[in-house]
């Protein structure tokens, strides 16, 4: 910021500094983005290659108790053949993000596998 003040706001005086700045991070961290997040990664397939609304998550309390619940979540695509949702996948946890994250890496798989086939 100080540099940049100190050559009057000139954006082009400070980009050598700016790009030597990104040359040195690694080109994969660069390209990756949501791929530690299965719940983004799954939002992304299916509104980029399947061209459908975002995935749809319904997850309830399934039994444990107050101080170590159970979580069951499962996570629905919407089927333009059919005009409703369809369940793609399906997963427990100790809470509801974390039972929502299983069921997307569950349906993650399952969606793959699924248009490996469709191929």
């Amino acid at each position: 910021g100080a540099y940049y003040l100190d050559n009057r706001r000139n954006v082009e005086a400070i980009r050598p500094l700016v790009e030597a700045l990104f040359e040195s991070v690694p080109q994969a961290i660069m390209v990756i983005r949501s791929n530690v997040d299965s719940k983004n990664q799954l939002q992304e397939l299916v509104q980029g290659v399947l061209g459908t609304p975002p995935p749809r998550y319904e997850t309830e309390k399934e039994g444990g108790t107050d101080h170590a619940p159970e979580f069951v979540s499962r996570v629905l695509i919407y089927d333009p053949q059919t005009g409703e949702y369809q369940q793609i996948g399906e997963g427990r946890g100790r809470s509801k993000k974390e039972a929502e994250k299983r069921a997307a890496e569950d349906a993650l798989i399952n969606l793959k596998k699924k248009l490996k086939e469709d191929q």
